[in-house]
């Protein structure tokens, strides 16, 4: 898995990760990670199609079930 580029760092006083294209073995994937808590997903085109129909309140019920701060161990 060879990345694109170094990607583009998104940031702010809450949050940080960096966005990245990267080809793997089964095609072309965004790369989101968040180095501070050693998190990494990799989406492909039709997984980001599906995440981008949701209703907003998906989202917030995602939240809810896992705070923010919460690591799973």
């Amino acid at each position: 898995m060879e990345p694109a580029d170094d990607g583009i760092v998104i940031a702010n006083e809450f949050a940080h990760v960096t966005v990245r294209l990267v080809a793997t073995d089964h095609g072309d994937r965004l790369e989101i990670s968040a180095p501070k808590r050693a998190r990494v997903v990799q989406l492909d085109a039709r997984t980001l199609w599906s995440l981008a129909a949701q209703p907003p309140e998906m989202f917030s019920e995602l939240l809810a079930e896992a705070p923010i701060g919460f690591i799973e161990t």
